[in-house]
């Protein structure tokens, strides 16, 4: 490995570290308590594991598609009934977020472009406070930025070799919207889906 591509590589991983203390510090115990949303989240992830209540829609709680809920049974099933349960799959996907908030900013623009979004997505308040929250809003960035990105490779920088892999991620993470996210994600995922046809 050069000593370029590894220094390539020294900045991202430093914001990932920073993203990941910025989201664990105080984990679980800020914001404090529970809101209700993730406390019937919660309860439908533990009832998949308990009773074997694996549904496509839960109906309680006016109504939540399954996605975000199946990542909390596989949580009770690594942490049990406790808050960080709650709160792990928001961690995960909250990092996730930043991870790819370089990757689709440094393949579109460049290296600086990369490390300045994913450096303000490490840091600024809102993408902390949902990276702390056990609800499903925060698959929306995520999902955007995979189909964003998926999307672009496909269309713009294939270089005449096959893009069947990334076509096919790009549908199965758009698929899966309709499965863990409301109207509006499936609609900014559309829209984010042809805008980047315009690109180039």
């Amino acid at each position: 490995m050069s000593r370029s591509y590894r220094r390539t590589w020294v900045v991202p991983v430093l914001i990932l570290l920073i993203a990941a203390f910025a989201r664990l510090w105080q984990f679980g115990e800020a914001p404090p308590g529970l809101q209700h949303d993730e406390l019937f989240y919660a309860q439908d992830g533990r009832s998949i594991v308990e009773d074997g209540n694996w549904r496509i829609f839960y109906a309680d709680n006016q109504g939540r598609e399954g996605g975000y809920i199946w990542f909390l049974a596989l949580a009770y099933l690594m942490f049990g009934a406790t808050t960080i349960m709650v709160k792990i799959p928001a961690l995960w996907i909250s990092l996730l977020t930043v991870a790819m908030t370089y990757r689709v900013a440094h393949d579109l623009f460049n290296y600086r472009v990369g490390v300045i979004a994913s450096g303000l997505a490490a840091v600024a308040f809102w993408p902390i406070f949902i990276g702390r929250l056990g609800l499903r809003a925060g698959t929306l960035p995520l999902v955007a930025l995979v189909v964003l990105w998926g999307t672009w490779r496909v269309c713009y920088h294939h270089q005449n070799k096959p893009a069947w892999r990334t076509a096919a991620l790009t549908g199965v993470v758009l698929g899966f919207a309709a499965w863990d996210c409301c109207l509006p994600c499936r609609c900014s995922t559309c829209t984010v889906t042809a805008r980047s046809r315009r690109i180039a």
